[in-house]
């Protein structure tokens, strides 16, 4: 499964949940951190609407400047 949030993070996780990352986009590729389990798990159920909208704790890179 995936989770998209807006243009901040892009998450997935297995559908047996033994697995969870997400897309660095400052090293062009998919970082493993299952720390991230739980609050990826939530937002693919706000998503699903299964569960009510809620604050998630997710890796959001710091903004670039602009060019």
């Amino acid at each position: 499964n995936f989770l998209r949030v807006g243009h901040l993070v892009l998450a997935y996780q297995t559908l047996d949940h033994s697995e969870t990352g997400y897309w660095d986009k400052q090293k062009q590729a998919w970082v493993v951190d299952n720390k991230y389990a739980d609050a990826v798990a939530e937002g693919i159920a706000i998503a699903n609407k299964q569960a009510a909208p809620d604050v998630l704790k997710l890796p959001v890179t710091a903004p670039e400047v602009a060019k």
